[in-house]
């Protein structure tokens, strides 16, 4: 009896230190998307502030920009006429791609694929990670194929590749109105808050690149990253300076040096 008192006391002591494990590793967990969704919430703002710059010195009357409209406008005609009444193979597979394509960028292996525009698709990952999760929601990856394309191709047929890239632009960004819901799997498992934060930072993230990208993409697009890396700390520097004179003015005056 007391060799068996003794084994459940040391099972209990192995779960009460499992289970002390377990929180512990639950609650460093949440203060990481914590930060991580205030600092996406600093960053939405410093991309807003350069698209908002974007769309301000934007040429809207060059053919580079009327190729990439009309691009859209063929896909947005296509949409209304065929794919909102019914989901593309080509979207679902696209949509567990990316899952597959960014679960092997982060070294996880990927068993298995499946696409079907009745039964929709799955990917099983070993292992995971929020950005694997929400990746179809906010990496255009077809479009930013396209834009790697941009920077290799010769003048000539710029106009071609940007038609190609309006199309492929509003390809992700319309369904997504459609696909993005709080009722998702992966976004209940991510957390709707956090999920949330980081689809929007990084969909306005991407659009400013693409946008960038119709002209000169060689030139434009580091001077994207530059203008956002600027405006975040900007922002950064304010939201500290905001926070270092309300403490000030929490103080009492009795208590100042």
């Amino acid at each position: 009896r007391y060799a068996a008192l003794q084994k459940g006391n040391l099972v209990f002591q192995l779960k009460k230190k499992y289970f002390c494990v377990f929180n512990f590793i639950v609650t460093m967990k949440l203060f990481f998307r914590i930060w991580v969704g205030l600092i996406l919430l600093l960053g939405t703002a410093g991309v807003l502030q350069t698209f908002g710059t974007i769309l301000h010195e934007f040429s809207w009357h060059q053919w580079d920009t009327l190729a990439f409209g009309m691009g859209m406008l063929i896909y947005l005609a296509l949409w209304l006429l065929v794919l909102r009444h019914r989901s593309p193979f080509w979207s679902i597979l696209e949509h567990e791609l990316t899952h597959a394509i960014i679960a092997a960028l982060f070294f996880k292996r990927v068993r298995s694929i499946n696409a079907s525009r009745h039964r929709g698709g799955r990917v099983a990952v070993e292992g995971g990670n929020a950005i694997i999760a929400l990746a179809p929601y906010f990496i255009p990856l077809p479009a930013l194929a396209m834009v790697a394309i941009k920077l290799v191709v010769v003048p000539q047929y710029q106009s071609v590749v940007n038609i190609l890239l309006g199309f492929l632009t509003v390809s992700h960004f319309l369904p997504l109105f459609q696909e993005f819901r709080f009722s998702q799997p992966d976004i209940q498992r991510t957390g709707i808050i956090f999920s949330s934060i980081l689809v929007l930072f990084f969909n306005l993230f991407f659009l400013g690149l693409i946008l960038a990208a119709i002209h000169q993409p060689s030139l434009s697009i580091p001077l994207y990253f530059k203008a956002i890396w600027q405006h975040s700390v900007g922002i950064v520097a304010k939201v500290l300076a905001w926070l270092k004179a309300q403490t000030i003015m929490a103080v009492p005056d009795n208590a100042l040096p």
